[in-house]
């Protein structure tokens, strides 16, 4: 990685292996062009809330992914920036990322190189969804201890649910694994599990009915993070 000076934005290699001068100029050009939309107060609040990144600018996602887009698709550029400790380059990598070559190994050393929910929903909503093998990937997350791989599952296929991607068969082994893996959990990440029951209940009646069933019985263990999931994904399927 490089360490930042933010006041200047130069840059001092730390690694033991030489640096891809061509990937290490885009970065620089990169930063150069998001510097200027930096927001302190956004830094604040994220600070306040307890997320913290090595650096950050608190600069907006969208203005994020039009700076982006004029390098869509240069894989190897994604990697360099998500090895980054800045928040704007590990969402940029995102961004730039080409799913159809992630595999799952590279998934997880993708996932090793998150600590922040942000950048995991940003990955699992516009990328890792639609990796080739990404349901492999849902089945051994679902099935994770550690929280951040956990909601990239939910993340994931919610998602494919939603663009169909996934059978019913799939989506409900999805559903049972969920029932199994929340309770286990010490936080519950509330947002990604809603936002799966929701997207997985809008694709039929039976896994409506599959989603109620399971939410029934988040209710029926009395624990409060996961009634109040159950509660709320069906204020909102009933809104």
């Amino acid at each position: 990685m490089v360490r930042l000076n933010a006041n200047s934005v130069n840059f001092v290699c730390i690694n033991k292996h030489p640096v891809n001068r061509s990937n290490h100029s885009k970065m620089i050009e990169i930063l150069r062009r998001l510097k200027p939309q930096m927001h302190g107060a956004v830094v604040e609040d994220m600070a306040r809330y307890g997320i913290r990144y090595g650096l950050s600018y608190g600069v907006a996602v969208p203005v994020i992914r039009r700076v982006a887009a004029d390098y869509a698709s240069d894989h190897p550029l994604a990697e360099y920036l998500l090895a980054q400790e800045i928040r704007e380059l590990k969402l940029a990598a995102v961004y730039i990322a080409q799913a159809e070559k992630l595999t799952p190994e590279e998934m997880e050393r993708w996932a090793d190189r998150m600590s922040q929910a942000e950048i995991m929903e940003h990955a699992a909503n516009h990328l890792f969804y639609a990796a080739p093998q990404a349901p492999k990937v849902i089945e051994r997350w679902l099935s994770s201890t550690e929280p951040l791989r956990l909601q990239g599952a939910l993340w994931m296929a919610g998602s494919r649910a939603r663009r169909e991607l996934d059978s019913e068969p799939e989506l409900k082994n999805y559903l049972w694994q969920a029932e199994s893996a929340l309770p286990r959990i010490g936080k519950v990440p509330f947002q990604p599990a809603v936002y799966f029951f929701l997207r997985l209940s809008a694709v039929s009646s039976s896994l409506r009915q599959a989603a109620e069933s399971v939410l029934l019985h988040f209710q029926d263990r009395n624990l409060s993070e996961l009634t109040a999931i159950a509660e709320e994904v069906q204020a909102l399927l009933e809104g």
